[in-house]
């Protein structure tokens, strides 16, 4: 038998249908006015109330001092690879710019914690400026946080008087320079000597500065500038000029932190100088009370001879040699003890001028810097925050390189210091003949003078200290004072602009998501795409009264569909002169009674002989659909097949074509499985083959019950009726598996109801379909 063109199934039924998209926007263009319209107000309601933030950026240069750069230097040659580093940390300078504690003392320098408000219609402004506050705040008591973020009123009422409102409460009266005692604080209010305008009232709001602190250090943003030593600050906020003084301000807290901190290392080591004087003048006094004492002891009047002051100049040299060892140890071994503290411990260790000439001295300068650091990021990070882990790894890391090279040097030292052992020793064997009172007071006169010279240095090491420590200056230099950018809110134009957009994208997300959301079948295309059964044709959808649509003289696109219905069924049965049609569906309500009727009218006024059965034993409608309702249907099926009727008696001809007959499901029976298993089935279709040239059956959805398959031997075609956006896309694998297991012969699709002006493109462009439900095993 020929059929029409299958296909496997393409299963991409369920991609974005861009024609059915655009038909269903133009179902609802409606909602293409509303949303921009919607949108467009929202817009301008935001232009209107929105207050502006602007952006304050500037430039400042980290820079190195000369003895930071001679430190890093002289550390590159000492220490382990990989452990030299730049100083001067720029990504610790931005975390202490930007450190809660540095901007906790902006606040209070800039009084911020206090907000003068003026109130408007439409918008609220901030007087900033203290020429345009009509009152100051002296001072408050915040009452445990109470006071923090209430809205006060106050107006100037006179000279030396004001009210304040707050809440629901009335007004309390208070005096200039008198605290006002409130439910949640103290204030004191004073007069603006320097107020420029006649403005009498503003709200006063008092933020807590801990909060706005943290605020402000997070808002701020600070940046390199490319690979260089500059730094970007920026900062948004609705009154430029307080983001100005602001930056402002963190750069000069952070100039006088960084200067307090080198004058913390003068300090110290000016300590340890004092200390060291304080010893060798303890010293001299007893070398000098020994010296007068061998002298009045001894009655020493006269000198000595060359030969002994020779050796006694060899004696004095080796001495001051020794003392300097003396000392130089002394120094190392009090800074190894102190390298023995724990790591986490702020221990600056100071700077020793014995040891000036070593390799030393830059490790300890190098070693007091990285402390300062530590100590500044302290003031805003806790111990174990991953910020200070840089820090602490490069104090270890000096700790061991200073611990090694003290070490060397304390070796080298003792070396050192046992060969002048020597030496003197070999000197004294020499010169032991030599009077012993003249040598003894050479003696004494040796430590004296050493201890003089040392004195002496340590005087002028002290006066240098000092000098640096006046002439200390920061590192940071303002490259580009910070000043006003431009506003950061978009402007009219582009929040109109993106307003309408908006307007037009939110319907068309709207139309697409019901789209997609749709899970029924809209059109020919998606049941080929779903399923390989042939696709027979469309019906399209008309509301009207007469369920048979189908005469001799009509012309309707819907009556020319079914004659193309049956033109296709014609195809397929090429060959045979009598066929018989099953017509089924997935479920209830999608017009398969309704095809049936008008497929078999239009087979009968062809000139053929067309007899419908209805073969729907369960909720039968094909008598009720030709006959007027509350007809009496007579015998049926279920009549016949039990054996109380004849086959005359159940065949009826249709009154408007001679041609078509038909047979009523009969009476329901509560075995409709069991009646159609009979043989009196058999005996029946081979009666009709005889008498008609085409059968048409009325058969219950093959999706709800399994009658259609019992008489599935007698049929040549089966003709599965689904609904325009009523049949869901799931049913048509019932049709499918149906189709490719065979159990039905000849399987085609019909898609019935299609309405017009859905956007899918299919039929003559007129709407049609029959207004009807199924409504299998539900109540009417």
């Amino acid at each position: 038998m020929p059929s029409l063109e299958t296909k496997q199934p393409s299963g991409d039924a369920g991609g974005l249908n861009v024609r059915a998209i655009i038909g269903r926007a133009l179902r609802q263009w409606y909602l293409f006015i509303i949303f921009p319209l919607i949108t467009v107000g929202v817009g301008y309601l935001y232009l209107r109330y929105e207050v502006p933030e602007y952006e304050v950026r500037g430039t400042i240069l980290v820079k190195e001092s000369t003895e930071d750069r001679a430190m890093a230097q002289a550390v590159s040659g000492v220490a382990a690879p990989g452990m030299v580093e730049n100083s001067m940390n720029l990504t610790n300078q931005i975390e202490i710019l930007s450190s809660f504690s540095l901007l906790r003392a902006v606040v209070d320098s800039l009084g911020l914690d206090k907000q003068y408000i003026s109130e408007g219609r439409v918008k609220n402004t901030i007087l900033y400026g203290i020429e345009e506050r009509p009152f100051l705040v002296e001072s408050y008591n915040d009452g445990n946080g109470k006071l923090y973020g209430n809205s006060m009123l106050i107006e100037v009422t006179g000279a030396g008087s004001y009210t304040l409102r707050y809440g629901e409460s009335g007004p309390a009266e208070g005096r200039f320079g008198q605290p006002i005692v409130l439910p949640f604080g103290t204030l004191t209010i004073v007069e603006n000597p320097d107020q420029r305008d006649s403005r009498t009232s503003a709200t006063l709001v008092i933020r807590d500065p801990v909060l706005l602190a943290r605020s402000y250090s997070s808002r701020l943003q600070i940046s390199t500038v490319r690979t260089s030593e500059m730094l970007q600050i920026s900062l948004t906020d609705e009154v430029p000029q307080r983001a100005i003084d602001i930056i402002n301000e963190v750069i000069e807290e952070y100039n006088r932190i960084t200067i307090l901190e080198k004058n913390q290392v003068a300090t110290r080591t000016t300590e340890f100088v004092n200390d060291r004087l304080n010893y060798l003048s303890a010293e001299l006094d007893e070398v000098e009370l020994r010296a007068e004492d061998y002298i009045l002891n001894n009655d020493i009047v006269g000198g000595t001879e060359r030969e002994l002051e020779e050796a006694f100049l060899q004696l004095k040299e080796n001495g001051t040699q020794m003392i300097e060892l003396a000392v130089k140890l002394d120094a190392i071994d009090r800074i190894r003890t102190m390298l023995q503290l724990p790591v986490d411990s702020l221990n600056y260790l100071p700077f020793d001028v014995s040891l000036e000439n070593l390799t030393i001295s830059p490790l300890l300068n190098q070693y007091n810097s990285i402390q300062a650091e530590r100590e500044k990021l302290l003031a805003s990070a806790k111990e174990g925050n991953p910020v200070l882990l840089p820090v602490e790894r490069q104090i270890t890391e000096i700790r061991q390189v200073l611990n090694q090279a003290l070490s060397e040097a304390r070796a080298d030292l003792v070396d050192r210091r046992e060969q002048l052992e020597s030496t003197t020793n070999e000197t004294y064997r020499n010169i032991r003949q030599i009077p012993g009172k003249q040598r003894g007071l050479l003696a004494i006169e040796r430590q004296q003078n050493i201890r003089e010279q040392l004195y002496l240095f340590l005087l002028q090491r002290r006066e240098e200290t000092a000098l640096s420590s006046a002439a200390a200056i920061s590192n940071v230099r303002v490259f580009e004072a910070p000043m006003r950018r431009g506003s950061t809110s978009p402007g009219q134009m582009p929040v109109y602009a993106i307003a309408l957009l908006l307007g037009l994208v939110l319907p068309v997300g709207i139309v697409s998501v019901q789209e997609i959301m749709n899970d029924t079948i809209s059109s020919p295309e998606q049941i080929k795409a779903l399923t390989g059964a042939p696709f027979l044709g469309a019906i399209s959808y008309e509301a009207q009264d007469d369920r048979i649509v189908v005469t001799r003289t009509s012309r309707s696109p819907i009556s020319e569909m079914f004659r193309m219905l049956r033109t296709n069924l014609q195809f397929m049965g090429a060959g045979r002169e009598q066929q018989t049609f099953l017509v089924t569906s997935s479920m209830g309500g999608e017009g398969k009674t309704f095809v049936c009727m008008n497929l078999g009218m239009s087979l009968a006024i062809s000139g053929k002989k067309v007899i419908l059965i209805g073969m729907d034993l369960r909720k039968p409608k094909l008598g009720k659909y030709l006959l007027n309702e509350g007809a009496d249907l007579g015998a049926g099926l279920t009549n016949y097949l039990a054996g109380e009727a004849s086959l005359e008696d159940i065949t009826n001809a249709l009154e408007k074509q001679p041609n078509l007959h038909y047979i009523t499901s009969g009476p329901i029976p509560p075995n409709p499985a069991e009646l159609l298993m009979l043989d009196a089935v058999d005996d029946l279709f081979a009666e009709l083959r005889r008498r008609y040239d085409y059968i048409v059956i009325d058969m219950p959805p093959v999706g709800l019950v399994t009658d259609a398959l019992l008489i599935s031997k007698q049929v040549d075609s089966t003709i599965y009726v689904t609904r325009f956006a009523e049949t869901k896309k799931g049913q048509l694998e019932i049709a499918n598996e149906i189709y490719t297991s065979n159990k039905l012969p000849h399987l085609s699709i019909v898609l019935n109801g299609i309405k017009s002006g859905r956007g899918y493109g299919y039929g003559y462009g007129y709407g049609y379909g029959y207004g009807y439900g199924y409504g299998y095993y539900k109540k009417d």
